[in-house]
């Protein structure tokens, strides 16, 4: 499936990770990498964004044999210190479906217009996502039904396909399987701001995420909450690539989140 993707991949000290991870946390990245740029062909994962190119980051488990070493400190090894890696590296959106990012790493990057995707979770209630200008993802299936173990809450921003999509667990010849979760709408979701920014190369990361919010499939032009479940709406990768992104506000579409208990 990703054969011929453009790939980097940003590891880590072989001392920062446990080496007895669980496989699933291997099955895991490698098919949310292949949602994002999947090369397709007969019996293959197509992903959204193929012509993309895709850095991946390891991050940390603080179960390795020396985690407690500087170069495995939170700051430089978990999900929040690696999207800092993300912003140097010239990345034009971030995608994480692992743990959430810490209110001063979704700052930074919305500050530096470089939108960020996570996966809301799949414990119907939101599970990560919370800080502002974070925009977190539900997951719906082929009928636009949202199911009862996607994320719900304030905190919700948009919804995308996260059912029963065809995925590949590790290793060459698995076969594919039915694979859902919020895991995959985030990457989904990522992916079709990845395909506008390569057709509308002048609009900021801002404009592109506003786009997203309002053509959704039911259409949101004035950007107002349809609910807690649905959050903004589902996202429609036809619409949004019909309209031209630098026609709204460069401004972050999510900046307020209604569950926030700080100062937006």
């Amino acid at each position: 499936d990703l054969q011929g993707a453009n790939i980097e991949y940003g590891p880590l000290p072989e001392q920062c990770v446990d080496p007895n991870l669980p496989e699933k946390f291997v099955n895991h990245g490698s098919m949310v990498a292949a949602t994002i740029v999947g090369q397709g062909g007969e019996g293959n994962v197509q992903g959204v964004a193929p012509d993309a190119k895709l850095i991946v980051y390891q991050a940390g488990t603080g179960k390795g044999p020396g985690a407690d070493s500087p170069e495995c400190s939170p700051t430089a090894a978990d999900v929040s210190g690696r999207v800092f890696h993300a912003a140097e590296a010239g990345a034009d959106v971030v995608s994480l479906s692992f743990n959430s990012l810490e209110d001063t790493a979704v700052a930074y990057l919305t500050m530096r217009d470089i939108p960020v995707f996570e996966s809301g979770g799949n414990l119907k209630e939101t599970t990560s996502s919370f800080a502002p200008g974070s925009i977190a993802l539900g997951a719906h299936d082929a009928q636009g039904k949202v199911p009862e173990w996607s994320a719900t809450g304030a905190d919700v921003s948009l919804v995308a396909p996260g059912v029963d999509l065809y995925m590949r667990p590790s290793g060459s010849n698995a076969p594919l399987e039915k694979t859902a979760g919020t895991s995959l709408s985030a990457p989904i979701a990522a992916a079709t701001l990845a395909l506008g920014k390569q057709k509308y190369p002048e609009a900021s990361g801002h404009q592109l995420a506003q786009s997203l919010a309002r053509n959704t499939v039911a259409g949101n032009p004035d950007l107002q909450r349809v609910s807690d479940t649905e959050g903004y709406g589902a996202i429609d990768a036809i619409k949004f690539m019909d309209a031209d992104p630098t026609q709204y506000p460069d401004e972050p579409p999510f900046a307020h989140k209604e569950g926030y208990h700080g100062a937006d």
